[in-house]
């Protein structure tokens, strides 16, 4: 996580540097490139003796060369010769396979003598001690794949609790002030949750991170977290709910928490939440982002931004479901505006591409003609967009209320 934030904030590590020279790039390459999650550096904090290497967009192919006992004829310093050998011809990784002979052994000696990466198959372990066992590995059963389950004897279930700016529109039966009171009944152990963590053998860490509420006798008291962003997010029906900054620093918090509680060696956490009127953001996140828009790449919103620059026209289009037939009235507008003289013509519309019954990223657009970025995967605010234009939004109550359907068609 370090590095992360180092590169963020515009820091180059020694790690960065490394990788740089290894590489042939620039030290600011690599750190644009962590800062982006382009690039990731592979160095094991536990191993003294390991050399940071780069893997991700930009940098070479990595190349790892395998060595492990096999056989009676396997022998520990033939393989560790192989490994110097494999590190001065320039691999970037070391795999053991071993499946036979002593592992451990072979394992101890490779993290010593390797300052690459190093990879293991316990299943190779497990088949090999089987077969000492059996006679043969064909004869491993069930409970001998036991050794390879983690460990899981720390538990944690992480509870995060935050409010939510939606509820003033009535997306929940509940007030917003039982947010407030369900983190006095997770410290008291009295919610569904502590009683699933009891049952499993884990305990409940409570995070304050965003309720519109004082929780400061708890913190002091050392009975919760505070990590709070803000106290609530905004209405998203009428504006951004988070600002950028506040989603990363949400993000990252989350991260740290998962790291510092990895350090006190706890081997298995569990997430949760808790916020009245959660449920709301969590579905128009599913809606929006969760599905495949068609084309499957949109433009990045600075190439958006590069478009909507070469138009002088904007009209914002309103339409009625079905959405499959409103985007074609919105295709049909476009061949229009050519007819009336405008040379350029492009519509993005807001939401999924309706135009297939299914879309998948992965397939050939079936619409390559008349499919259209979406509003929202292109880095354009629907919200603010419709509000400018007059428009008033709030969140629909019920399956009978009337849905809008918008459109962006720029001119020139």
């Amino acid at each position: 996580m370090n590095l992360i934030k180092n590169a963020r904030a515009g820091v180059i590590t020694p790690e960065m540097e490394q990788v740089a020279v290894q590489e042939g790039v620039t030290p600011e390459f690599v750190r644009q490139g962590v800062a982006e999650g382009t690039i990731v550096i592979l160095r094991n904090a536990r191993r003294q003796n390991v050399t940071p290497v780069g893997v991700g967009k930009g940098l070479r192919t990595k190349v790892s060369a395998s060595v492990g006992l096999y056989g009676e004829m396997g022998r520990i310093d033939v393989e560790i010769a192989k490994i110097k050998a494999a590190v001065e011809a320039g691999t970037d990784a070391i795999m053991d396979l071993s499946v036979s002979g002593d592992i451990e052994a072979m394992l101890a000696e490779t993290l010593a003598v390797s300052p690459k990466p190093v990879g293991t198959l316990p299943l190779y372990q497990a088949m090999a001690e089987a077969g000492r066992k059996y006679g043969s590995s064909v004869k491993m059963r069930d409970e001998d794949l036991e050794s390879l389950k983690p460990s899981t004897g720390s538990k944690v279930v992480v509870t995060m609790a935050g409010d939510h700016g939606v509820v003033e529109e009535g997306v929940s039966t509940c007030p917003q002030r039982v947010t407030l009171q369900m983190v006095y009944n997770f410290v008291a152990g009295g919610a569904g949750i502590n009683a699933l963590a009891g049952a499993a053998g884990a305990r409940v860490v409570v995070v304050d991170m965003g309720v519109a509420g004082d929780l400061k006798d708890l913190v002091e008291q050392g009975k919760i977290l505070s990590r709070k962003v803000d106290y609530g997010t905004r209405n998203m029906t009428r504006g951004p709910a988070m600002t950028r900054q506040q989603a990363v620093q949400a993000l990252e918090t989350g991260i740290n928490i998962a790291g510092d509680l990895v350090n006190e060696g706890v081997e298995l956490l569990g997430t949760g939440d808790m916020g009245i009127g959660n449920t709301t953001p969590s579905s128009a996140i599913l809606e929006n982002y969760g599905r495949p828009h068609c084309p499957p790449n949109s433009p990045p919103p600075e190439k958006t931004r590069a478009v909507l620059r070469d138009f002088s026209v904007a009209l914002l289009l309103e339409g009625e479901p079905p959405a499959r037939d409103f985007q074609r009235r919105v295709l049909a507008a476009e061949r229009e505006a050519f007819k009336a003289g405008y040379y350029k013509a492009i519509a993005f519309w807001a939401g999924p591409c309706a135009l297939c019954p299914s879309c998948s990223a992965a397939d050939q657009c079936r619409h390559p003609r008349d499919a259209r970025p979406s509003m929202e995967g292109s880095g354009i605010d629907v919200y603010e967009t419709g509000r400018r234009a007059g428009h008033s939004f709030r969140t629909l109550q019920d399956r009978q209320n009337y849905v809008k359907y918008f459109a962006l068609l720029l001119l020139e």
